[in-house]
């Protein structure tokens, strides 16, 4: 079993290591030493990282009081200089006792119970049992939350026995039964955790809920602390200021100019879509104008458009096939080559039938009903329509 050093001080980073063993470990090696300060990913906590000399330790993991040193090559057991990442380090003490804070402000204003925690790379959550609290229920315990940052109150660990901690007011239950470590927060929170934590809040700088997610029996809140907060609001200022100078205004007007955005949008929108069916409704008439009278029961319509817009090109199906005894068959030459062949209702005409015998004979991909079928196609566009006119003669 793996002395845990960083339970008693998470701000050494460097340290000699006394490497008893190396061993193959999943598909790289791990170093198991007497002691370490080195963190195991834990309780939500990602772990640390750093270098064993000259080796570098990407990750570490704990099995049954055992610590594993994930390292990218193998080395010798013997005595070395470690040394931990301890930007990495902070950002998760920060993180992580900024959490401590914000599940004890819930519990504090709305008796509400976290019932998970996690730090990721550049965002961390927690979950907790109401979820039903309003943006402004949210917003009153973040400000308690960065009331207790400002006061700068000590964070005090240390290890207790089952006795000791049946007398402290946790705020929630611990999970082992001897050598309790516990993270207290003067006056805000009594904890059982073994994570890294700050000496005081004021290091954790500021708290900042970013967004939540609510699903039927839990809220789950995400946030930024300390540095990844400056960054965050850094990053949204930014944003903030990019849009008051694409609106030519300033920050305060920005939805304003938005909603008026958005207004144009619509409305552009509304006047397109009637220029569409004008311009759709004039091609289809021109193309019945100029239809093939096959038989007394059949009028066919066949064009060949080249990069056409393709909502266009269905009003213009839909248009022609409104006419009785009608089969259109419309070609759309652009990256892809692409047919709407439709007919009208009164005709007795499968165009199920028609694209299966297609796919008969050339390459082609698509699908449709009885009515209608659409498709991409290869092959010559002349051959390919002689044939689709020769297929629709023999039906009818």
């Amino acid at each position: 079993m793996t002395k845990k050093l960083y339970f008693y001080d998470s701000y050494i980073t460097e340290f000699t290591g006394n490497v008893i063993t190396v061993i193959p470990f999943k598909d790289r090696y791990a170093a198991i030493m007497r002691e370490t300060y080195f963190y195991p990913e834990s309780g939500g906590q990602p772990s640390d990282t750093g270098y064993i000399d000259t080796v570098k330790v990407i990750k570490v993991e704990i099995q049954d009081g055992t610590i594993y040193h994930i390292i990218d090559s193998p080395i010798k057991p013997g005595s070395y200089k470690c040394k931990i990442d301890f930007d990495s380090r902070f950002d998760n003490m920060q993180q992580h006792t900024g959490q401590h804070i914000m599940s004890a402000s819930f519990y504090k204003l709305f008796n509400t119970m976290t019932s998970s925690f996690h730090i990721g790379r550049e965002i961390s959550h927690i979950d907790i049992d109401k979820p039903g609290l309003t943006e402004s229920d949210i917003i009153s315990a973040e400000i308690c939350a960065n009331e207790y940052v400002y006061n700068n109150i000590p964070v005090l660990t240390y290890i207790v026995t089952p006795e000791e901690a049946a007398k402290l007011p946790l705020r929630k239950s611990p999970t082992v039964n001897q050598g309790i470590r516990i993270v207290e927060v003067k006056d805000c929170d009594f904890s059982p955790c073994g994570g890294t934590h700050v000496k005081s809040t004021g290091e954790i700088g500021i708290i900042k809920i970013t967004r939540c997610e609510r699903s039927k029996n839990k809220l789950r809140l995400y946030f930024v602390c300390g540095k990844r907060a400056l960054l965050y609001f850094c990053k949204i200022n930014q944003r903030i200021n990019d849009l008051a100078s694409h609106f030519s205004t300033n920050i305060d007007d920005i939805p304003h100019r938005i909603e008026e955005a958005e207004q144009t949008k619509r409305k552009m929108k509304k006047e397109i879509s009637s220029l569409k069916n004008e311009l759709a409704s004039n091609i289809a008439d021109d193309l019945y104008s100029k239809r093939k009278n096959i038989n007394p029961n059949l009028d066919l319509v066949i064009e060949t458009f080249n990069d056409c817009d393709e909502q266009i090109l269905h009003m213009v199906s839909s248009r022609l096939t409104e006419n009785p005894d009608c089969l259109s068959v419309l070609e759309n030459k652009s990256k892809q080559q692409k047919f709407i062949i439709s007919r009208s209702a009164d005709l007795d005409f499968n165009m199920k039938q028609l694209f299966e015998d297609l796919k008969d004979h050339f390459e082609c991909n698509g699908g449709g009903n009885s009515k209608q079928v659409q498709f991409v196609i290869k092959g010559d566009g002349k051959n390919i329509i002689t044939f689709i006119e020769e297929k629709i003669k023999d039906a009818l």
